[in-house]
């Protein structure tokens, strides 16, 4: 867990460093309202004729950065801490569909994400009161759960391909105000769990969805 922090927070820095240094930037921060959808098929015995599906709900903070090298072209990176706030499950067998809904504090005593997406950016409009764009890129996260009193523990770093798309508008000045949402694929990762002495880690290669609108305040530089 530590490396993946310290490496999302080194590579954060590096990348902001380059997109100050560059003709024309953007620097917003944000809240933002991540929804993950997920196929839970993996934790149902084979021989039950069952789907089952997880959605997250979570509250997040972050910050992006966006530069552009060229009139239409450029660099964008976001880094967002998101906290999980509820998780429902549902069901779908012979007898039909069932759903309920965890608040994630009634569980873990503390429960928490990473998320970074990191690619090219491509402005559609770009003047001194407007700027719309779409940047694909690269996404890693990292999920980090816990519950003291059992020394339980367990973490999630997922990898995929996904974008995001962003309205700005200019406030005044430098000052900006800022829609955007990110659409995720995660299709790979590493699942670690610590119960006591007791320790297990395996490869993930199922698929989660992400969709995260956005609304932000930042600067142009």
């Amino acid at each position: 867990m530590k490396k993946l922090v310290l490496c999302l927070l080194l590579g954060s820095g590096c990348l902001v460093s380059g997109l100050f240094a560059a003709g024309s930037s953007w620097f917003s921060l944000n809240l933002s309202f991540p929804f993950i959808w997920e196929d839970a098929d993996d934790a149902l015995p084979d021989y039950l004729d069952m789907d089952a599906s997880m959605r997250m709900a979570n509250l997040a903070v972050g910050a992006s950065f966006s530069s552009y090298f060229t009139e239409r072209i450029g660099l964008h990176a976001a880094l967002d801490f998101y906290f999980p706030r509820t998780y429902t499950v549902t069901v779908d067998s012979y007898y039909g569909k069932v759903s309920e809904s965890i608040d994630i504090d009634d569980v873990f005593d503390h429960a928490w994400g990473i998320s970074a997406l990191v690619g090219p950016s491509f402005a559609l409009v770009r003047g001194n009161h407007l700027l719309i764009a779409l940047s694909p890129g690269f996404h890693i996260a990292g999920l980090f759960t816990g519950i003291d009193r059992a020394s339980y523990s367990s973490s999630a770093v997922l990898f995929g391909i996904g974008g995001n798309a962003e309205v700005a508008f200019n406030l005044g000045s430098s000052l900006f105000f800022r829609a955007a949402v990110d659409v995720i694929c995660d299709f790979a990762g590493s699942a670690t769990v610590d119960y006591g002495r007791y320790s297990y880690s395996e490869e993930t290669d199922g698929t989660s969805i992400w969709v995260t609108p956005k609304i932000g305040v930042g600067f142009r530089f």
